[in-house]
Order: C-alpha cells, then sequence, then structure tokens
C-alpha cells in the first residue's frame, strides 16, 4: 500500500504485517529487530509452535554464519536477563 506495507487484517484486528524492509509481524504491526517477530499476550498460550510428522523429518535449524562468537539462541525471561544462550 501507500504506506510501505502489506496487512493481513479481519475483524477488528490486525493478523499479520510485511513492513516495506521484508520484517514480518504476527500478533504485531510493528515487528522489530527480527527478520520474523511474533508476539502473544494470551493466556495458555505458545508464541509459536513448530511441529513435524514425519518418520524421516527433521525440526527446527537455527543456524548463523556470522564471525563473531555470539550464541545463535538466547533464551531470556520477563526481566530481559539471559538465562540461557548456546
Amino acid at each position: 500500500n501507500a504506506n510501505g506495507y502489506l496487512a493481513i487484517e479481519g475483524y477488528s484486528s490486525e493478523y499479520m504485517r510485511i513492513t516495506s524492509s521484508g520484517n514480518v509481524g504476527i500478533g504485531t504491526s510493528s515487528p522489530t529487530n527480527a527478520t520474523l517477530h511474533t508476539y502473544s499476550n494470551s493466556d495458555n498460550n505458545y508464541v509459536a509452535k513448530f511441529e513435524q510428522d514425519h518418520a524421516t523429518g527433521w525440526g527446527v535449524l537455527i543456524d548463523t554464519d556470522g564471525t563473531a562468537n555470539d550464541p545463535a539462541l538466547w533464551v531470556k525471561n520477563a526481566t530481559d536477563t539471559i538465562i540461557w544462550a548456546a
């Protein structure tokens, strides 16, 4: 659209947005600091679920190709403290 993003809406809310820079937001209209940004404030619900149901299938791959020694995966708690990194 003229604002530089594509939004998928339903009923009275926006479900997903793709920004002009290619970032995708699900549950947020302003995806930041990530190519894929998911958000949920629902109780008893996952923010993301990856399910593979094939005998010879694979799970989730997290692959980095940087030169820094930063972890590929960070786990933070509600106070933004890193509680696990690998």
